[in-house]
């Protein structure tokens, strides 16, 4: 990248999920350089009672996923999306006034939605909640050495 803009972003993207990791200690990144070598490692550990996953890949017919954050506690999955975005729960919403997808949030909510099509085509009669984990504006940080964390 030339342009020290978007590789502040992308730093920047890339630290939000190192410390979205950091939540969940018992996770496996499945960081597989080639996409079918991914879905191969993703197969294997969901073949397990309860697992956590960092860039799970999930395929089914042409649509490819790479999830953020993918829990499995037997038949149910989470599917945790994480943005490098902050909100705070009293100023912002994901509808409008008139009770439409507010355009702030669209492309973090259809981004989701996908992940979630593919999912459910993926293993039909599973149980799938989804989630955004975002920044909370109105939280102070409670951790210490936040930054090694990362």
């Amino acid at each position: 990248m030339d342009d020290p803009f978007l590789e502040a972003l992308a730093k920047g993207g890339f630290q939000v999920g190192a410390l979205a990791r950091a939540y969940y200690p018992e996770g496996i990144l499945v960081n597989e350089v080639t996409n079918q070598a991914a879905l191969e490692k993703t197969s294997a550990l969901l073949e397990l009672e309860s697992c956590t996953l960092f860039e799970a890949a999930i395929q089914t017919g042409p649509f490819l996923v790479r999830i953020d954050i993918l829990k499995k506690n037997g038949n149910c999955l989470e599917l945790i999306e994480v943005k490098a975005k902050s909100f705070h729960p009293d100023a912002d919403s994901f509808l409008t006034n008139k009770g439409k997808i507010s355009s702030n949030w669209r492309s973090y909510l259809t981004d989701v939605a996908f992940q979630e099509m593919v999912l459910k085509q993926a293993f039909p009669g599973v149980t799938i909640d989804c989630f955004l984990m975002l920044a909370e504006k109105s939280k102070a940080a409670t951790v210490d050495g936040l930054k090694s964390k990362i």
